[in-house]
């Protein structure tokens, strides 16, 4: 998926585990969520994660949202609200489908 790894590759400098997880702080998440939606990526959700004192990273549930579980009409904002209304020391692992929208 070239438009999605060209998208991951302009937020690199600002991604933790950018080989694995991706990612992102909060606004950086939120920027990059826009810039994939404009893009005609399809988003699928988020996952909260907090680096832990020894450097791993755990997944926080209660900080996450899945395409699978919205019935509202605008998943793209709804998930932009949400990721903005949590803790500021999360990480998030943004989520796009394989094909365009």
């Amino acid at each position: 998926m070239e438009i999605l790894e060209e998208l991951k590759s302009a937020y690199a400098l600002r991604a933790l585990a950018g080989n694995t997880l991706f990612l992102l702080r909060i606004e950086n998440a939120v920027e990059f969520i826009l810039r994939g939606n404009e893009l005609g990526l399809h988003l699928l959700g988020v996952e909260g994660f907090r680096v832990t004192t020894a450097g791993g990273y755990q997944p926080i549930q209660e900080a996450s949202n899945d395409i699978m579980d919205y019935t509202g009409k605008d998943f793209v904002e709804t998930t932009i609200e949400f990721v903005r209304s949590q803790p500021a020391n999360l990480w998030y692992q943004v989520v796009f489908s394989d094909s365009l929208t």
